[in-house]
């Protein structure tokens, strides 16, 4: 840093000296970290006067609280002390992680004793709670303090206790954080929040909706918090008091300095650590449950009657509301009171709204209007109301070129090192947009020319040429192959996309981006039903039909490339009642075809589907426990031909054991799981071990405890009336380590309100794999390397020169090949090579 303005004063000096730099940084820190109301005791309970917490109905379970104020363990600190990375810069008493690590038996006891003491309402020492606000440089002006990021470097002894209980907090936050919040909460996805922008807008611009996103800008919200503001809320939610002391003694009563240039300031500020981003989100839940429930302000109203209003990522907020007075003003209202009682506050003119071009905002509060064909970053991907070509891929290849000239120095970088920078430092740039947007083949293209070029002549200027001495394809091989290991973006690209369809077998709970989804795609389709939007990845004539969607085209194209070409033999009722009824190998007709939904000559699948009738389960009366009549039929299917005759042809293809499960003489097999009534028995499933000769049911009856959906043992009993509930799809979740198995109830639904089952469909083994990839077991590496099947490895590319040389056939080469590579990079110092 050369020099600093003054924060507030634009008339004043400007400072280029350390002491006068540290004044200026000391005047702006002070003002957005310390608190507006000093004389507010933190003990203060700001709901007594205020309705703002009413909204907050969640409360942190009674084990739950137990679990949080028990005491330290002496393995609990030790197991979180490896938790924390060992090359982080140490606090201001030198001492590092690797310190604490190699000396912790000698005094890590003492350490714990001293952590237990504060827990039960003792006091941290001056020098553990005072850390150094070091400043980094984000962009823009240099001399604006505003554009330098707060970096807080704390003691280790400090931050080994909010690791502690951050660890301990993060198993509950899941239960107690909603999941519009995506942010420091375990099993949240920042996709999630990004896709539901996209989806929202493309909603908004194709209905022609007066609604309008904003995306509000939370002026150092992380840092204005006020302290009062938090612990309310943690009391509100059920927080004891010694955990609130804890936080009290951490947090209110720590001082920092900042530090420019290597000089540092006086003592005077508060700073975080580990466990500052979960009470972080605590708090703001308050502002988002506020918003979700209030009734004038009104979002995007979904088919399942929910309305998208709001999502978070920690404190970047994008709000979804009505273009009218009322809702407007309501949600204003919310963000001022939020800010009187919180001290955080809404940077108007930073915060930012998309509309569609015919519509004005009703209101006028100083927030800048995204105009059509302009793009704005939200969560560091572009989005936009109406765009033809984004400029995303572009700006990525821009940064990988600069990012480039930073590595022109390690030129003597062997090939295999050159190649790792390529996957660490240049190709991983692509992968968080890669994600949720497709890259243009040009900008592939322009990216790989760029990465050659590196490899092959690192020395080279970006204008000069060079010669690719092996194909790329070829060096994306494993080392173990004989490729560099080598990440091709085109194939992760489309692995990365696929991933949207598959992700939907596991989901532990519904959320907006599959209902903004199904209200795109059932347009796009011409559906009836949105439930049948899945079904549709599954029936070739719509999952190759071109979508308008930008959001969703790349994903079916990329679907459409590799679908899954295996699908499970139905073994219980329900599965049976959930196969396809179109273009399904079991189900055909009298010629041994499937019944085509493409919409050709003599086909009807199409618009059957398309009018609600796509599964087994459409053509039966499970309540019956018949076949419905054709009358039935009809009137779903009024205006087409030939039902009745239809009908009975379907009925017919529906192979005769599936039909003979269905009747009242089929059984499913034991150890099926099984839905009771959940007014009855909420949370509860059945799993069925005996069925006797008199019908009774031995049953396991197992609790899901939220949010994973995992499943407890309750207790053994004996049901003597059946009365036939819906199955549910039950699986077998491995943890960290191998051995450590969990049961977990997918979807909290019963199997056939599922989008997709994750046991239903599969695709096939690949040569040297074991067993076929189920769609709940998809992942983007496997997904990776599933594309990289039908390319020639580099075996297959040298066995015909090699043969060619030496005149004659060499049948056992390429495992030889294999073999050799395998040891080579096995090798323990890859330059050697």
């Amino acid at each position: 840093m050369v020099e600093l303005r003054h924060p507030f004063d634009r008339h004043a000096p400007t400072a280029s000296t350390a002491v006068g730099m540290l004044h200026y940084a000391k005047l702006y820190y002070m003002d957005i970290l310390t608190s507006r109301f000093p004389q507010q005791s933190v003990n203060l309970d700001l709901s007594r006067d205020s309705d703002m917490w009413d909204d907050t109905t969640v409360w942190l379970q009674p084990n739950a609280r137990l679990d949080l104020d028990r005491p330290l363990t002496v393995e609990e600190v030790k197991q979180t002390l490896k938790t924390m990375a060992k090359g982080k810069s140490p606090g201001v008493d030198g001492l590092t992680v690797k310190f604490y690590v190699a000396n912790w038996a000698a005094f890590g006891p003492a350490l714990v004793d001293i952590y237990n003491e504060v827990l039960v309402g003792g006091k941290l020492g001056k020098g553990m709670t005072h850390g150094v606000i070091s400043v980094l440089f984000k962009k823009g002006d240099k001399a604006e303090v505003r554009n330098w990021r707060p970096i807080s470097l704390l003691n280790v002894s400090y931050k080994i206790l909010a690791k502690a209980l951050a660890r301990r907090l993060s198993r509950f936050l899941p239960e107690l954080v909603e999941k519009d919040q995506g942010a420091f909460v375990q099993g949240r996805s920042i996709f999630n929040n990004i896709v539901t922008a996209i989806e929202t807008l493309e909603v908004v611009q194709k209905e022609n909706l007066d609604t309008a996103i904003l995306l509000l800008d939370l002026e150092k919200a992380y840092d204005k918090v006020g302290w009062t503001f938090v612990l309310t809320t943690l009391r509100k939610m059920g927080f004891s008091e010694g955990f609130c002391a804890c936080i009290i003694d951490m947090y209110t009563y720590s001082t920092s300095s900042v530090m420019i240039n290597g000089h540092l300031s006086a003592r005077s500020l508060r700073q975080g650590c580990p466990l500052a981003p979960l009470v972080f989100v605590l708090q703001l839940e308050v502002l988002l449950n506020r918003i979700r429930k209030h009734p004038n302000i009104r979002g995007l109203r979904l088919h399942t009657g929910e309305e998208c209003k709001v999502k978070a990522l920690a404190d970047d907020l994008l709000a979804v509301s009505e273009n009218s007075v009322s809702s407007l003003a309501a949600l204003k209202g919310v963000m001022l009171e939020y800010s009187e009682l919180s001290e955080a506050s809404v940077n108007w003119t930073k915060s930012v709204f998309l509309l569609p071009e015919q519509f004005v905002l009703r209101v006028e509060w100083g927030m800048r209007r995204v105009e059509p064909g302009e793009e704005e970053r939200f969560l560091g991907v572009l989005i936009s109301l109406q765009l033809e070509m984004s400029t995303q891929g572009l700006l990525l290849q821009q940064r990988i070129a600069a990012r480039l000239k930073t590595w022109e120095v390690t030129w003597h970088l062997s090939l295999l090192g050159r190649a790792l920078v390529a996957n660490v430092a240049l190709f991983s740039i692509l992968w968080f947009v890669s994600t949720v947007r497709e890259l243009a083949t040009g900008i592939i293209r322009a990216v790989k020319r760029l990465v050659g070029r590196f490899i092959w002549k690192p020395r080279a200027r970006l204008t000069e040429g060079f010669i690719s001495k092996v194909a790329m394809d070829t060096l994306s091989f494993p080392r173990s192959k004989g490729g560099l290991g080598l990440s091709d973006p085109a194939r992760r690209n489309q692995a990365q996309l696929r991933n949207w369809v598959a992700k939907l077998a596991t989901l532990t709970s519904r959320e907006h981006w599959v209902g903004t989804a199904e209200q795109i795609l059932m347009s796009e389709w011409s559906l009836s039903r949105p439930q049948d939007v899945w079904d549709c990845f599954f029936i070739p004539s719509f999952h190759k039909k071109r979508l308008k969607s930008r959001f969703w085209e790349p994903i079916r194209k990329a679907w459409n490339r590799l679908p899954p070409d295996l699908q499970s033999s139905p073994t219980t009722k329900d599965e049976v009642l959930m196969q396809l009824l179109f273009e399904n190998p079991a189900v055909t007709d009298r010629n041994g075809h499937p019944f085509k939904a493409d919409g050709s000559t003599g086909s009807f699948g199409q618009a059957w589907v398309k009018r609600g009738i796509v599964r087994i389960s459409d053509l039966w009366s499970k309540l019956l426990g018949c076949w419905k009549p054709p009358a039935d039929i009809k009137q779903q299917l009024r205006g087409l031909q030939r039902v009745e005759e239809n009908w009975r042809h379907l009925i017919q293809g529906i192979p005769q054991e599936w039909r003979s499960l269905l009747g009242p003489e089929g059984v499913d097999p034991e150890d099926t799981w099984y839905v009771p009534d959940q007014a009855a028995e909420p949370g509860m499933l059945w799993k069925v071990k005996v069925i006797l000769p008199s019908g009774f049911r031995r049953i396991e009856r197992w609790r899901c405890e939220s949010p994973a959906n995992v499943l407890t043992l309750v207790e053994q009993d004996t049901i003597f009336s059946w009365s036939n509930p819906s199955q549910a799809r039950v699986l077998e979740v491995r943890g960290r380590s191998a051995s450590t198995l969990s049961l977990t109830w997918v979807g909290r639904l019963p199997l056939n309100q599922l989008c997709v089952d994750p046991l239903a469909w599969s695709w096939s083994a690949g040569a040297g794999e074991e067993k076929a990839l189920r769609i709940g077991e998809y992942s983007v590496a496997q997904g990776y390397q599933q594309l990289s099947r039908k390319l020639k490895s580099p075996a297959q590319v040298a066995i015909p020169r090699w043969q060619a040389i030496w005149e004659e056939d060499l049948p056992d080469a390429e495992a030889e090949f294999e073999r050799l590579w395998e040891s080579l990079s096995n090798l323990p110092n890859g330059k050697s090579l």
